[in-house]
């Protein structure tokens, strides 16, 4: 199941405040008493400004109607000033604002300083729907006639949720007793807005002071419906030491939305549950995502209930991670619930924005990764094996690196525990692969296991990055090396081929595919290259991009469903571009520049350099041999030779020759030339003489020609270390002379 964005609150957080429509409110107007006064006298000169700009725009002179209309922008910084002008200016013109300013909206020359004023207009009702005189005003209306509780009603259905905490005052207040039965009504009526205050006065203490307002809360809950209501009622309901009227009140609650009977509920199970809901945001409970903040609520036993203010887009995580805990207080045993609450945690700091603050947690609070190294590889498996399956890449490269701190051969490969990085070594994003990779190569596997002969062929993948994304093509001769190149011209690694069993060898050529581009010009050939990608290794990851005619594709209608599969209409380099990155994205890939390309490169030959040197090791190297002996030629020359170290490690005598020839070029650095003749002179001391009788002789000239003394050392170790025979060592110091 994918992800939707994270915006969802906890069992006991509500949700961001109600979407603040563009041009008014939510819910129809209802007409305000005639001795209420509907709009706050505006600033006499912000007033005239926009009664001015209404006139000439109404006659459309919108020249003037746009000079005007900027003296009016000028105030941006007073938004529920602006917004009570216009509302003035609009009552005493018998007009509707909200139709009149949708269609200057529409009007060209208007248009952009239009879009300015609408936003003015939304902060505007944001700003009034959270005044605390503005919300108590409404709250008092609900006592009086049916006309003034329709119109109240209207306005506490902007504030939403922030309405709620003081309509609860007032019902834990006696002296407000005359309020009580319309704020009961009203609480009804605003309905699903009203879930996550209401669920979170849930938290508070059963005492004689609260038991009204506690049965109110109850009642409201079971009457607005949702099953998010469900696990906190059903632990009210089993708890021995609240009063027997709210746990009764909590049963018939129960009852009445259609849970049933409270003594055959599993409060921890209905948490557990209603936790996924949440974290895949289907739960009644939902942050707006429009608007940048949601409220967290809790109970405070002095002031009642409060909220703290965090980003929308980690709010879901929060709910999943406070229903998970409350799961567990009831059930230590629900491990389900731990490893979602694991998943949440990461997921919260992965979503939380640049410099942006979680304030539900305090300087002191660890990070997920304390918490996901302590309870254990188990549990980080299941976070793995989601993070997978919702294709959420940055949550799952989270947690193999928090694998990396403690996997070992007991914990990652004994008992089946590697399936879930075996499964990350086939994921469409390399740098989950490599990094899965990085986990059970660093585990120095001593057993064999399912899916090890993956290890060293993506180490060497690794090995092979440079930071470029490459592209595989499978277009008709005709069309094949115009579409090759474009690619290449677009910064793309490319290659191609006319068929997809062509492709597939093809493909070889590069270290990695990223993405496949064919057409459906011929749909057996692209559904045959699809299923070929799917059983290649080395294309398992690669996104496969469609280029389609039409949206009769079979193609558009598979890309619905499966990330791995995008279409595109595009046949220009400026077209296919985005496209091939949407692509990627989209099969959950994550970026790879040159700077991380190459540190990724280090690492994996560092492990291959450990894995070499470890006694017992089950994973066969020589999958990496061609990479390493390639790598040789790589500019970057730390990697060159890094490269040289492992196979100095191989018990190969191709490896032996590569390392010799690299050294002995002329082109070659001199810093580079030294690394590798040290490192032929380790394999020659582990494995012994491996070169023939040409190489050998190169070898012999090196040692004698070599432009600079140390480098000519460095060619001396090497022979020595080779054993060979003394006569040619004799020629060395007689200088030639027999």
């Amino acid at each position: 199941m994918m992800r939707l964005p994270r915006f969802l609150p906890s069992v006991v957080l509500a949700c961001c405040s109600v979407s603040i429509p563009v041009f008014g409110p939510l819910v129809a107007r209802a007409e305000e008493p005639a001795a209420t006064t509907a709009v706050a006298a505006p600033d006499g000169s912000l007033y005239s400004a926009t009664d001015d700009f209404w006139h000439y725009a109404k006659i459309a002179r919108y020249d003037l109607a746009k000079a005007e209309l900027q003296k009016v922008l000028v105030a941006k910084d007073q938004p529920l000033a602006v917004l009570e002008a216009l509302e003035k200016v609009a009552a005493d013109r018998k007009d509707n604002l909200d139709q009149w300013i949708t269609r200057w909206q529409q009007v060209p020359d208007l248009r952009e300083p239009m879009t300015q004023l609408n936003a003015i207009m939304t902060e505007g009702y944001r700003a009034r729907r959270a005044d605390p005189n503005f919300i108590e005003a409404n709250i008092k209306r609900l006592a009086g006639t049916d006309q003034q509780f329709l119109f109240a009603m209207s306005h506490l259905s902007d504030s939403g949720e922030l309405a709620v905490s003081p309509m609860l005052d007032y019902l834990r207040d006696p002296a407000k007793a005359q309020y009580q039965a319309g704020i009961r009504k009203a609480l009804v009526q605003l309905g699903k807005v009203a879930l996550n205050p209401l669920v979170a006065a849930l938290e508070m203490p059963a005492t004689d002071a609260n038991r009204d307002t506690l049965l109110t809360v109850i009642s409201v809950l079971g009457e607005i419906g949702y099953d998010v209501s469900v696990p906190p009622l059903a632990d009210l309901a089993s708890q021995k030491d609240v009063p027997t009227a709210i746990r009764d009140a909590a049963r018939k609650a129960l009852l009445q939305m259609g849970a049933g009977d409270a003594a055959s509920l599993n409060a921890g199970n209905l948490y557990y549950e209603v936790a996924q809901k949440y974290y895949y945001n289907k739960a009644a409970i939902g942050a707006d995502v429009r608007n940048p903040l949601a409220y967290v609520w809790s109970w405070d036993s002095a002031k009642g209930l409060v909220k703290k203010d965090v980003p929308s887009v980690i709010f879901g995580d929060l709910l999943t991670m406070r229903a998970c805990r409350r799961a567990l207080e009831l059930d230590r045993n629900l491990d389900d619930a731990l490893s979602l609450w694991l998943a949440a945690d990461y997921a919260r700091e992965v979503s939380l924005p640049a410099g942006a603050v979680d304030p539900t947690r305090s300087k002191d609070t660890p990070a997920a990764h304390y918490y996901g190294v302590a309870t254990g590889a188990k549990y980080l498996n299941n976070v793995l094996v989601r993070a997978m399956g919702d294709r959420d890449s940055a949550l799952a490269l989270r947690v193999i690196k928090s694998l990396q701190q403690i996997g070992g051969q007991s914990n990652l490969i004994a008992g089946g525990e590697s399936q879930a990085l075996v499964a990350a070594m086939r994921y469409p994003d390399r740098v989950l692969r490599f990094e899965a990779a990085f986990a059970l190569a660093a585990a120095l596997p001593q057993s064999n296991f399912d899916g090890q002969d993956r290890v060293v062929p993506i180490l060497a993948e690794a090995v092979a990055q440079t930071g470029k994304a490459n592209v595989l093509v499978v277009m008709p001769e005709d069309k094949l090396n115009g579409t090759v190149q474009m690619m290449k011209d677009s910064g793309y690694g490319a290659v191609g081929a006319a068929t997809p069993q062509a492709a597939v060898e093809a493909a070889t050529s590069l270290p990695a595919i990223d993405v496949i581009l064919i057409s459906d010009t011929n749909a057996q050939a692209a559904d045959q290259m699809r299923q070929l990608a799917a059983a290649t290794p080395r294309l398992q990851g690669a996104a496969l991009l469609v280029m389609t005619a039409t949206d009769a594709s079979p193609f558009t209608v598979l890309a619905a469903s499966n990330p791995m599969v995008s279409t595109t209409k595009g046949t220009t380099a400026e077209s296919l571009k985005p496209a091939l990155e949407a692509a990627r994205k989209k099969a959950g890939a994550l970026s790879l520049d040159e700077a991380v390309a190459s540190e990724y490169a280090l690492k994996a030959t560092g492990l291959l350099e450990k894995l070499a040197i470890s006694r017992g090791q089950v994973l066969d190297l020589s999958a990496a041999e061609l990479t390493l002996l390639g790598s040789l030629e790589d500019s970057r020359m730390e990697l060159a030779k890094a490269a040289g170290s492992v196979l100095a490690l191989m018990n190969s005598k191709p490896a032996q020759a590569g390392l010799l020839i690299k050294a002995a070029d002329d082109k070659t650095d001199e810093p580079l030339k030294i690394s590798l003749y040290k490192s032929l002179a380790t394999s020659a001391r582990f494995f012994g003489n491996g070169l023939a009788a040409p190489e050998i002789q190169t070898l012999q000239k090196a040692v004698a020609g070599e432009k600079t003394l140390e480098v000519r050392s460095a060619a001396a170790e090497a022979r020595g270390a080779m054993n060979l025979p003394v006569d040619q060592a004799k020629t060395l110091i007689l200088g030639g002379k027999k």
